[in-house]
């Protein structure tokens, strides 16, 4: 405690002005230890504010590229392969093959994993007994919201097949846009969602159309009919007779008529035999 107490006094004992230089160093050293401080501060901020700078530049590319890459996903055409119930026949289901997309679809496959079955049929034109679909492998070119379509199959006929017909298929479509990139679509064609589907028949101006003209074919059946019949009546017993009468008494004059037709026939049979009798007597007399 000695040397502390000396140092005390020494320093008691300084004059003004080593006072002021002990100040004055004082000072120095404090403000430089503020500047070694202020400096690291400011150089944390200034590497924060870079880091800060960089992810936002980062996000900015980032955010540019999913934009130019949604941009290219809207402009690209989007073909699908699709079935479809017929909103008129219920239990029909066509076969389409859509561009969804906002350009031309150049150069579509198509590919059917089972092939595509139908109810067996024989064609009208050849006799030829048809077990799948048709379809062209190849569709040239789909506009935007262009189709081609066709119809598939019946659900009724296919369950009263008599033989065993697929129910999900698995469908492959590849395309090519217009820079020339290869893209494709995958879809799973089922009739199984159509097995327990409930509908209700809306008539509507194409039932009432199908309606008459099977009413007419009907109509028309029967009056080719009765053309036939009318070209046919040429003599008495063919014509068509209309009598203006009660119909028993027109059964009973027609009887009548009848009876007096076969009186007069059997009346000139027995003429007939008389005279035959007479000659033959009078051959039989000049023979004596």
């Amino acid at each position: 405690m000695d040397w502390l107490e000396g140092i005390w006094d020494n320093l008691w004992a300084l004059p003004s002005g080593a006072w002021a230089a002990i100040a004055a160093w004082a000072t120095v050293l404090i403000a430089g230890g503020t500047v070694v401080v202020t400096g690291r501060y400011a150089k944390k901020q200034v590497e924060q504010a870079r880091e800060q700078i960089g992810q936002a530049e980062q996000a900015r590319i980032e955010q540019a590229a999913d934009a130019q890459k949604l941009r290219q996903e809207q402009a690209q055409p989007n073909v699908v392969a699709f079935m479809e119930p017929d909103e008129n026949h219920w239990g029909f289901c066509d076969l389409v093959v859509k561009n969804f997309g906002l350009t031309p679809a150049y150069d579509i496959m198509l590919a059917f994993t089972p092939e595509l079955d139908v109810t067996p049929f024989e064609r009208l034109d050849t006799g030829e007994r048809v077990t799948h679909l048709m379809y062209p492998r190849e569709i040239p070119m789909l506009v935007p919201n262009q189709e081609w379509r066709t119809n598939w199959d019946d659900l009724a006929s296919r369950n009263e097949a008599d033989t065993q017909l697929e129910s999900k298929f698995s469908a492959l479509v590849t395309y090519r846009d217009s820079h020339g990139r290869a893209l494709n679509t995958e879809a799973v064609l089922d009739w199984t969602p159509l097995q327990a589907k409930v509908t209700v028949e809306t008539k509507n101006l194409h039932s009432l159309a199908k309606d008459l003209e099977a009413k007419l074919g009907a109509q028309n059946a029967q009056l080719a009919s009765i053309a036939r019949s009318l070209t046919e009546f040429g003599d008495e017993h063919k014509g068509v007779w209309v009598y203006p009468t009660d119909a028993d008494a027109e059964r009973a004059r027609r009887a009548e008529v009848s009876r007096q037709r076969a009186e007069r026939v059997r009346l000139a049979q027995e003429r007939r035999e008389q005279r035959l009798s007479q000659r033959a007597e009078r051959r039989d007399g000049g023979g004596e």
